[in-house]
């Protein structure tokens, strides 16, 4: 089955049939698509197109003769990439899909996309040499990429430059390094009923929609966030909204009054060195923002209840949370 690898004024063949591809097996690893391969005289060959692996087996070393090129194409499921042991192999136009293994010592060259890793790849480039791209890797979809040996050759500052990014992550992939240190907030918990209040001055909870576990913010840098959004159909200066983490209270005095006016709270409980710190502001209408902060109170070796509760300065006062949101960090 020769035709897969284009060389250069030579043409390469994997050394197994088309029995192994159709089994699903790829058999002779750590070459070009987990494939050993020789050079056996010829033209250039043709594009790989899309190949479909399964399981690869360390078996054979890799044999690859100088100047080999792989036109690209689509490689899905397989564990052994792209790996050269001789330079220099010139890729152009590869996505790796559902794929994990290596793309070693190879050249990437005046593509749109030197190398896209998608569809929960994980690929380690060493040694790749990067050359006049638009854009060297993109990686998209649950696909990581990383650099574990010899760094890559970007070529900045070069006539080899990159024309418009090295690397392009969308969101949920890029570099397995950077995504290994990375935290993300993830919403745990919303109240999204209309919660009105008026007719009192006694403070009132208006909704306790969490209740953090004991010991969950425990550890360095996690974080908590809440979040709350609606309207002062009629409030006066003086009346106050707070945030509470079990004992801890975040109050915030409204700043003006004023009618039918929105307002948005947000306020994060941190780890901070020492202990625990929640910072936060409330926004209302065109009064203007007030800060708040609090350091005592949050217990974390209990379960705390998350509330947001309303002290009206007047009777008269109106006020309705629409929606309350509830982010956790770490």
């Amino acid at each position: 089955m020769p035709g897969l690898c284009p060389g250069v004024g030579r043409l390469v063949e994997p050394d197994r049939g088309a029995a192994a591809l159709a089994d699903g097996v790829l058999e002779q690893p750590r070459g070009l698509l987990g494939l050993a391969v020789r050079e056996v005289p010829g033209p250039p060959a043709v594009p790989l197109g899309d190949l479909v692996g399964g399981a690869v087996r360390d078996e054979l070393p890799l044999v690859q003769p100088d100047g080999a090129g792989v036109l690209g194409g689509v490689l899905t499921g397989n564990r052994s990439g792209f790996v050269s042991n001789a330079s220099p192999t010139t890729v152009t136009d590869t996505i790796i899909r559902g794929s994990q293994g290596h793309i070693d010592y190879c050249v990437f060259e005046e593509n749109a996309i030197g190398l896209v890793v998608a569809e929960n790849s994980r690929v380690d480039t060493v040694g790749d040499d990067f050359r006049r791209n638009t854009r060297a890797i993109r990686t998209r979809t649950g696909g990581f990429f990383g650099e574990g040996g010899a760094k890559n050759i970007y070529n900045a500052g070069t006539a080899n430059a990159n024309r418009m990014a090295d690397v392009e992550a969308y969101a949920g992939s890029g570099d397995s390094t950077e995504l290994g240190r990375a935290q993300q907030y993830v919403r745990v918990a919303y109240d999204r009923v209309a919660r009105p209040l008026t007719g009192t001055t006694a403070p009132t909870t208006l909704c306790a929609p969490y209740t953090i576990p004991a010991r969950r913010l425990f550890g360095v840098g996690k974080q908590l966030r809440v979040h709350a959004l609606g309207v002062f159909t009629a409030t006066t200066a003086g009346s106050v909204l707070t945030v509470s983490f079990g004992g801890m209270e975040v109050n915030f005095t409204v700043p003006a009054a004023e009618r039918d006016a929105p307002f948005e709270l947000d306020v994060t409980l941190l780890e901070v060195s020492g202990g625990y710190r929640a910072i936060g502001r409330l926004g209302q209408g065109h009064a203007g923002t007030r800060h708040a902060t609090a350091s005592r109170g949050f217990n974390v070796n209990e379960a705390q209840p998350i509330t947001l509760s309303a002290k009206p300065n007047s009777r008269t006062d109106a006020l309705t949370v629409y929606r309350t949101d509830i982010y956790l960090m770490g």
